[in-house]
């Protein structure tokens, strides 16, 4: 076995600019394989969700659209989809803050457009769906048609609320808890 010992010498005098915005992409990137394309998904952190194009083996070095709003927390992006068609970006997103302020949001995003986003448990009529708050290193867990989320304190599923169907029949009325003949 043979060692190298390699040097860099830096020329101080021939630095010059500014150096980039420090980002950085926590997590295990996620990838869908689309009917038009495939795409490698990273959280940017601080920064947005980013997905890239991958043709031919070969990352495209630009991103597709990014999510509109800045990407917080290290978790990674998961994605849903029905083969190669109706694929869903989820992420779990939340304000970097002191312990105990760190109530997370899951959200999901068309997975060729992260533009458009499909859902945010946020937004859910009185709290119904909010995320207590979340440990770092999040990443939704998506099986049989549910979304998995462990905030600190609880596991969370999500899927398709039951839709419930009214009916009524020849002119019967009755009170809670009482059967009707």
């Amino acid at each position: 076995m043979q060692i190298r010992r390699i040097f860099f010498r830096l020329n101080f005098e021939r630095l010059s600019g500014s150096a980039p915005a420090f980002t950085c992409r926590y997590g295990t990137p996620s990838f869908w394989s689309s009917t038009s394309s495939n795409y490698i998904y990273f959280a940017e952190v601080p920064g947005p969700l980013l997905a890239y194009s991958l043709n031919a083996g070969i990352l495209n070095t630009a991103p597709a659209k990014p999510v509109a709003f800045p990407y917080s927390g290290e978790g990674s992006p998961s994605i849903s989809a029905n083969g190669t068609s109706n694929g869903i970006l989820w992420a779990v997103t939340w304000a970097n803050g002191p312990p105990g302020q760190n109530k997370g949001t899951l959200r999901a995003f068309d997975a060729t457009n992260l533009q458009t986003q499909f859902y945010a448990s946020n937004l859910a009529a009185g709290n119904r769906d909010a995320l207590s708050d979340v440990p770092d290193f999040i990443t939704p867990t998506i099986a049989n048609g549910k979304v998995f989320v462990a905030t600190e304190s609880q596991l969370l599923v999500y899927g398709l609320l039951p839709s419930l169907t009214v009916t009524a029949g020849n002119n019967q009325s009755g009170d809670v808890g009482k059967s009707c003949p």
